[in-house]
């Protein structure tokens, strides 16, 4: 959908088209004429301000057994300063505090981008490559450099983060033509945000578009580390689950 999506959205923006057809066939044609040069003038039109600021504090709900509660999670980066503050806010409006460590992973991860990770103008695109295509979308797209920003819990999962992250960074790269990639993965045990600023390696782009394609071919599949299965929120439908 979100291919269909882009596709309408900017033809318009583009002046390709001024109206959808309700004919299925034209409607589904829409888009064809863009090419890679409409899509690097989209992202130079973007409005990007390097001064905006994080947010201080994000707030959410959950349910207890005493009913739906009030949360609020603050910026690792605050000073004590103003930390003290919101705590003191918090107690009064008889929020809860909670650490980013008792937050589900996939949530944890966009509040830290939302805290930590640096700015730039970013856009999602499809890619063509042999009978696939490929969308994707940076956290950040400069005319040096893609930009991806990760999270994880500890520094024992750094290094199997670090791996994909870096590939997934050269695949961007790869896609997206530019030469460099920065990755950021922000550690939560330790408070502390690593960063690689590397050549894109397109060796590995192509290296992994094969191996999809291998995988997509014979449906046999490389399977992961068993600690990783354990947490797989498959894993009581995947057959793998008892090796």
């Amino acid at each position: 959908m979100s291919y269909l999506h882009d596709r309408l959205l900017y033809s318009l923006k583009l002046g390709y088209v001024k109206t959808f057809p309700r004919d299925v066939e034209k409607l589904l044609s829409i888009g064809e004429e863009i090419g890679f040069s409409d899509i690097e003038k989209l992202l130079r039109e973007q409005t990007h301000d390097d001064s905006e600021k994080p947010p201080y504090f994000v707030t959410f709900s959950t349910f207890t057994s005493e009913g739906p509660t009030k949360c609020m999670v603050l910026n690792p980066s605050l000073s004590p300063a103003v930390r003290d503050r919101l705590e003191k806010l918090a107690k009064k409006k008889r929020i809860s505090i909670v650490s980013l460590d008792e937050i589900p992973p996939k949530l944890r991860g966009e509040i830290c981008e939302d805290f930590l990770a640096e700015r730039y103008p970013t856009i999602r695109w499809n890619f063509e490559w042999e009978n696939y295509v490929i969308v994707g979308v940076p956290d950040g797209i400069t005319e040096d450099f893609v930009y991806e920003f990760k999270t994880t819990g500890s520094e024992f999962l750094l290094g199997y983060m670090e791996r994909s992250a870096l590939a997934q960074g050269d695949l961007y790269g790869f896609f997206f033509r530019r030469q460099n990639k920065r990755v950021q993965i922000y550690v939560v045990n330790q408070a502390e945000t690593y960063t690689w600023h590397e050549k894109v390696d397109t060796n590995v782009a192509i290296s992994l578009l094969k191996a999809f394609k291998r995988f997509d071919e014979t449906r046999e599949f490389t399977f992961p580390e068993k600690w990783k299965c354990r947490n797989c929120s498959f894993r009581r439908i995947c057959k793998q689950k008892y090796r």
